[in-house]
């Protein structure tokens, strides 16, 4: 048992790696993967990950006087509880992630 908790420790990253982002609602952000995977940090701590599940391919169309627009979709993972949801706006899904983590501290 403590050989898998270890194992997973060593690859728990020690700081932000990627690319970091313009902060949002200053939220801590970093693009790991150029537009797949986006990781939140707080006080130096991973606090959670959004995912790119899909993203708008086709433009806008009109079937059936009906216009009918792709919509991305985005995986949002709160890292202290494994809490997921996901989105079709990658900024609601940052603010979530960043937001889940203020609450966590404060029932802390």
């Amino acid at each position: 048992m403590s050989e898998n908790v270890a194992h997973v420790e060593s690859h728990t990253p020690s700081g932000p790696q990627g690319r970091a982002l313009k902060p949002l609602d200053g939220i801590e952000w970093y693009e790991l993967e150029k537009s797949r995977v986006y990781t939140v940090w707080a006080e130096s701590k991973q606090t959670g990950t959004v995912k790119v599940l899909s993203r708008a391919t086709e433009a806008p169309r009109i079937y059936d006087d009906r216009v009918i627009i792709q919509r991305p979709e985005y995986e949002a993972i709160v890292t202290a509880t494994q809490e997921s949801r996901k989105f079709d706006d990658l900024y609601a899904a940052v603010r979530y992630v960043g937001n889940a983590t203020v609450l966590e501290t404060a029932r802390d």
